[in-house]
């Protein structure tokens, strides 16, 4: 498997490569000198096929992991063995492949370049090992009084755990568009609020205050802002507001229940749900000439979202008690009806190709479960199959390692 050694020397880095093959299933020993720098990069790893477990506490010193025979120690108890430290002012990191001894990669970063190192050790696996971009689902899944984030590839096979929490249900999932952060609303039971976790260094941000009831987290991508619903303290109706959660502004204000707002790329579209007379009503409105108008549907509609060209609508479809995927073709003002199983469905997402709609269904009783549908076969997969409840899903905006 090993082919070949690329060595390659540059300015403040230093390379040293032996191409194989990454295998899946092993083990990844973490020697962390850097103070949880390795956090971004435990998902890298993880979707690589590899279990990754810190060397206990005190670490040793730095030179016996450098020793031939402390290592052939630690081969039997893992594969790899990454080291990450400081030396004078300068940040080090090492992969070993144990059970050859040898050294697969080395880095060397500037001190306040730490973001550098991560991005550079994951940059040069990536083509080590030829590792291709996958196309990735993320969705919660609650069970035993705790609700996770789980990240899937298509097939299903690879899931990875992003985070966990006791704070309440996970609802409303959305990935900004850099794919740097993952906004949701925290369902505590009576009431809602709006959080944000960045993904570079796992942080958790509360935005909204919890007597605010908010809902419906969408990113909107022209102003970098969020897009929201809420009850407010004066004013009911779709509101935006800044990443940090400041400069909340009502962007539309409604005395009907609204839900699933979403603005396109350009900030020229808004649409979104409105409860009028007791039926959900699909609405788009121009924000430019604040010309707005009512989608003509016989029926309840639930959770539009643009596909992934912006020039159809995905939503949900209720009709006489039956629910199922529909595209709605914005110029043409048509309607396509993508799923005839009648199963109860929420949420859709597109995948950034438009080839896949990942949305979540209700196929025994009680259990949701993440399903795709594939547009170019017109077939529909099963994602999951667990007894925990899984909620709405989305796609990262683009692949990733």
């Amino acid at each position: 498997m090993r082919k070949g050694v690329l060595i390659s020397c540059l300015l403040l880095m230093v390379v040293f490569v032996i191409s194989f093959s990454a295998p899946a299933q092993e083990k990844l020993l973490i020697a962390d000198y850097l103070e949880e720098a390795l956090t971004p990069l435990l998902d890298f790893f993880q979707n690589l096929g590899y279990s990754a477990v810190s060397l206990s506490s005190p670490l040793p010193p730095i030179e016996d992991l450098k020793n031939d025979q402390y290592r052939k120690e630690l081969a039997l108890q893992g594969n790899l063995l990454l080291i990450l430290y400081e030396r004078d002012s300068l940040l080090f990191a090492e992969l070993i492949d144990l059970s050859l001894q040898k050294e697969i990669m080395a880095l060397v970063r500037k001190k306040e370049d730490r973001e550098e190192l991560v991005q550079g050790i994951k940059t040069k696996l990536t083509q080590i090992w030829n590792i291709k971009p996958e196309t990735r689902i993320i969705f919660p899944r609650e069970e035993r009084g705790q609700c996770f984030l789980v990240t899937s590839d298509l097939s299903g096979k690879k899931q990875n755990i992003l985070h966990v929490t006791e704070l309440g249900s996970i609802e409303d999932l959305s990935v900004s568009p850099d794919a740097q952060h993952i906004g949701f609303i925290m369902n505590h039971g009576y009431r809602k609020a709006l959080y944000l976790l960045h993904l570079k260094n796992r942080q958790l941000s509360l935005l909204t205050p919890w007597e605010w009831n908010d809902s419906s987290f969408s990113f909107a991508e022209k102003e970098r802002k969020i897009l929201f619903v809420s009850e407010g303290e004066t004013e009911k109706g779709i509101f935006t507001m800044n990443m940090d959660g400041s400069s909340r502004t009502i962007l539309l204000s409604k005395d009907n229940p609204v839900d699933s707002p979403s603005l396109s790329s350009d900030g020229r579209q808004l649409i979104y749900c409105e409860l009028v007379n007791g039926q959900w009503q699909l609405k788009i409105k121009d924000m430019w000439s604040e010309k707005e108008w009512v989608v003509d549907f016989p029926g309840h509609i639930f959770q539009p979202v643009f596909s992934h060209d912006e020039k159809n609508i995905l939503f949900i479809g209720e009709t006489n008690g039956i629910q199922d995927l529909y595209s709605y073709q914005i110029a043409e003002q048509n309607f396509t009806r993508l799923t005839i199983d009648n199963f109860p469905k929420a949420h859709p997402s597109p995948s950034s190709d438009g080839r896949w709609i990942v949305f979540r269904a209700q196929k025994e009783h009680k259990n949701w479960d993440i399903f795709l549908f594939d547009r170019s076969r017109k077939l529909t997969h099963r994602l999951t199959s667990s007894l925990a409840q899984e909620g709405n899903p989305v796609f990262f905006p683009y692949p990733t390692h």
